[in-house]
C-alpha cells in the first residue's frame, strides 16, 4: 500500500512543486509505512503517516513535531472527527432555548439532528427554528412544552 509523503518533505529538498511525492518506504528508513486505523474506509485518498524516521539534525525536531501534530488533526478530521457537534436539551416550559458555544458565529450554519421521539416531534411541529444567531450564542424558539427530553444533536459549519 501506498501512501503520500507530502507533509514531510523538508524545505531544501528540491521537491518544491513535484508534490504530492509518494513513497511505501518511510525517509531515512526501510519500514514500511504504519498501516491506517483499525475500521478506517477508503474514501479515496490514503491516510497521511504519523510516525516517520527521527529528525536528521537538531534544527529540524521542532518542524517535524508540529508536522506530526498535523497529520495527526488530518487523520482525525478524515475519520470523521471534526469536533463541531454540540448536544442540546430544550428547556421544558419555555417558548426559547438559548445555546452557547464560542464555535457559533453571527453565520453559522446550525443543523439540528434529534436524538429523542420528543425532539423528532417538536421538529415536525414546525415551531422549531432559530430565531436569533450572534457570535458565541444562538436563540432557538421551540414550543412550550413541559417535555424535558426534546434532546439534539447540532453541527456547527462556519
Amino acid at each position: 500500500m501506498r501512501y503520500p509523503l507530502w507533509l514531510l518533505v523538508k524545505r531544501r529538498s528540491g521537491l518544491r512543486g513535484r508534490l504530492p511525492y509518494v513513497s511505501n518506504v518511510l525517509p531515512g528508513g526501510d519500514a514500511p509505512v504504519p498501516a491506517p486505523p483499525a475500521g478506517f474506509q477508503d474514501i479515496g485518498f490514503p491516510n497521511a503517516p504519523v510516525t516517520e524516521a527521527g529528525p536528521r539534525v537538531v534544527g529540524d525536531a521542532a518542524s517535524k513535531k508540529w508536522v506530526q501534530r498535523v497529520v495527526e488533526v488530518v487523520n482525525s478530521v478524515r475519520l470523521g472527527k471534526m469536533n463541531c457537534t454540540l448536544s442540546v436539551t430544550l428547556t421544558p416550559d419555555s417558548d426559547i432555548t438559548t445555546i452557547t458555544d464560542v464555535r457559533i458565529s453571527a453565520k453559522s450554519a446550525l443543523i439540528p439532528s434529534p436524538i429523542t421521539s420528543s425532539a423528532a416531534t417538536e421538529m415536525a411541529s414546525g415551531n422549531f427554528y432559530i430565531s436569533s444567531q450572534t457570535d458565541g450564542s444562538a436563540v432557538l424558539a421551540q414550543t412550550n412544552s413541559s417535555q424535558a427530553d426534546r434532546s439534539f444533536i447540532f453541527v456547527i459549519l462556519g
